[in-house]
């Protein structure tokens, strides 16, 4: 989870704009693709590649076509969720701006090596030349409110439906994930108060500048409600896909898997999540009797789907000026992770 400080770093490492990767960033780059193409060529070793293929002659081209158009449907919500938390934090963009910042984040994510890339430039995007540091944790704070809300989705899933039989650890874990997201998001402003001075530029960033998101609870209440409608669209989307391919996968079981996956591939050790996203298909859906090949099918068509969902954002950034270009390519080739 980033601090306020590790956010007004960032504001100082990229008002400079230094758009050369650096070596390092380059050599972990290629150690994530690498692992990727490591996973997705151990998964396919596991298969028989024919089975995948004729998975995918078997897809139902509407469902897919209905897949899409949820999934594209979801972010829109999703970046309205965003544009809730900006403007708690004072910024007055409209929902076209949020939405168009939001699709290039999309497409930048689809270049780097996890989300942080497109996180950055959005929150750089909205900032603008001014308000960079408190941008960036406006795309934070809607990044951390849509891991706690998924992860109680994923619980509560866990804890409806037993009937699976899953792994206990699976429970112990979500629960662990869930008790320090939330204890960190109430901790974090009175450890501020005990250690800073009052008139600390930090404490006064964390009490004033967020106050919002620690005292407003109409405001976290809609980010919650809002959140979770664009995470149960996501479960639809994995539903659907399942439809596509002839699965009767049943959608209480879309609700526990969907959120370990996701979690899953958001851990940056590959590129855009890519063979990690695969793997977590392949376990999950093995434990309710899909086939391996069918499995990898579906994980691959979760990614196609993404990748075209998160094409308008390239196309958003073509239209922008090129100094919106330079500060996506800082945003791809610096990664503080």
């Amino acid at each position: 989870m980033m601090s306020p400080v590790m956010s007004g770093h960032v504001n100082d490492r990229v008002s400079s704009t230094r758009v050369t990767p650096r070596v390092g960033d380059r050599v972990r780059w290629l150690a994530r693709l690498a692992f990727s193409g490591g996973v997705l060529v151990f998964l396919l070793r596991r298969v028989e590649v024919q089975g995948v293929v004729d998975a995918l002659g078997g897809v139902k081209p509407g469902f897919l076509l209905v897949a899409l158009g949820l999934y594209v449907a979801g972010q829109l919500v999703s970046a309205r969720k965003w544009e809730m938390l900006a403007r708690a934090l004072g910024f007055r963009r409209s929902y076209r701006e949020y939405a168009t910042f939001y699709f290039i984040g999309m497409f930048v994510n689809l270049l780097g090596p996890s989300t942080v890339g497109g996180d950055l430039a959005r929150g750089l995007f909205l900032g603008g030349s001014g308000r960079r540091a408190l941008a960036l944790t406006s795309v934070l704070f809607d990044r951390v409110s849509g891991v706690v809300v998924l992860v109680v989705l994923g619980l509560s899933a866990l804890l409806i439906f037993p009937q699976y039989e899953l792994p206990p650890v699976l429970v112990v874990v979500t629960t662990g994930m869930v008790v320090i997201l939330l204890l960190s998001w109430w901790i974090l402003p009175r450890v501020a108060a005990l250690v800073l001075p009052s008139e600390h530029r930090l404490r006064l960033v964390v009490e004033r500048d967020l106050g919002p998101f620690w005292h407003d609870g109409a405001l976290l209440g809609r980010v919650a409600l809002v959140s979770a409608g664009f995470h149960l669209m996501e479960v639809t989307v994995q539903y659907v896909v399942a439809r596509a391919l002839g699965l009767e996968v049943p959608f209480s079981y879309c609700l526990i898997f969907h959120p370990a996956v996701s979690l899953l591939a958001a851990i940056p050790i590959s590129v855009a999540g890519l063979g990690v996203r695969e793997g977590g298909y392949v376990f999950f859906l093995e434990l309710v009797g899909v086939a391996d090949a069918t499995a990898l099918t579906f994980g691959l068509l979760w990614f196609f789907i993404t990748v075209v969902g998160a094409l308008p954002g390239g196309l958003l950034l073509l239209l922008r000026n090129g100094r919106g270009r330079e500060i996506v390519a800082s945003g791809v080739g610096d990664d503080p992770a």
